[in-house]
């Protein structure tokens, strides 16, 4: 825990590089203790740091470890910014189709009812998903508000 406060810290001082390294640190003490709720937080963690640093691959590699730790414990708030983090990196990376699928994903998880802070946050988790061609985007979203996030894992993500 010490470890993954350190990371907000040097994040804070705009050291994104370290703070990522650090992140990832604390996700894997966390993972050899157990401590999967805290290591699911510092994946996303990660992830998002990775996004910021324009790194959309490497954002997706840590979004997907978390998801996949998220919908094992049962994590709902967890699993839909992990899933709207991943949907931004698909768009970065020029992938339409699994931003929208990975998007509608999520809006099938937030119809099951109320998501802690997500729904103060979502818009702007929104404005990150910059898809090239929206039109596919929108179609893929459809098709992905059919999948639960268990099933975008096996389908998708991997």
């Amino acid at each position: 825990m010490g470890i993954g406060s350190l990371a907000r810290v040097t994040a804070g001082e705009g050291r994104l590089e370290e703070a990522v390294e650090l992140a990832l640190k604390s996700a894997s003490l966390a993972g050899e203790v157990g401590f999967a709720w805290w290591q699911v937080h510092y994946f996303y963690v990660a992830c998002e740091w990775c996004l910021d640093l324009g790194r959309p691959s490497e954002a997706a590699r840590w979004g997907r470890e978390g998801l996949a730790l998220a919908v094992e414990i049962s994590d709902r708030q967890m699993t839909v910014y992990l899933l709207a983090l991943l949907s931004a990196a698909a768009a970065a990376q020029g992938d339409a189709e699994r931003a929208g699928v990975l998007w509608g994903a999520l809006e099938r998880e937030e119809a099951r009812g109320p998501v802690g802070q997500w729904e103060a946050e979502r818009e702007d988790y929104r404005l990150r998903v910059k898809p090239d061609h929206p039109e596919q985007f929108e179609l893929a979203r459809a098709r992905g508000s059919l999948l639960s996030p268990a099933e975008v894992l096996e389908r998708i993500v991997s």
